[in-house]
């Protein structure tokens, strides 16, 4: 039996897919718990910054009104006035001289920025990886690669 060259092409180009589709899916199947893992752990993180970032969000806005109201009537006694959750551990927008006060509360809405983003990323990645463990036709999540980590 004589075979053509475009038919023996074609027959390598098929054992070459067929390689290609049962080595994804051996890929896939010995890294699904991986994924699944990984998803999790994401999706921990992102939960756990997101309550973070509502904290220090609710401090942004609690020192942006006691702030403005501060400058404005010096005479005001700092201590008396703020409540206590505005001078916690974390923020002490009322620690150092009035003139440090707007750059402390601008620090702080700098956080909650940064913190946002990184829950941004998290909430992406945990998705990436549930879609990775769901099927071997899904994409292979790329944590770092394209997403640089913030």
């Amino acid at each position: 039996m004589r075979l053509k060259l475009r038919t023996s092409l074609i027959l390598v180009a098929c054992a070459g897919l067929l390689c290609w589709a049962a080595t994804r899916v051996v890929t896939w199947y010995e890294r699904r718990p991986t994924y699944r893992a990984q998803a999790a752990h994401h999706r921990i993180e992102a939960e756990s910054l997101r309550h973070r970032l509502s904290i220090e969000t609710n401090y942004y806005k609690l020192a942006s009104s006691y702030v403005g109201d501060l400058l404005a009537h010096p005479e005001i006694n700092v201590v008396r006035e703020t409540p206590g959750i505005i001078r916690s551990k974390e923020f002490h927008p009322f620690s150092g001289p009035r003139s440090g006060w707007a750059a402390a509360v601008e620090a702080q809405g700098k956080l909650a920025d940064s913190i946002s983003k990184k829950v941004a990323y998290h909430a992406r990645l945990s998705q990436e990886y549930a879609r990775a463990a769901e099927s071997f036709w899904s994409p292979v999540p790329s944590e770092g690669a394209v997403h640089p980590i913030p």
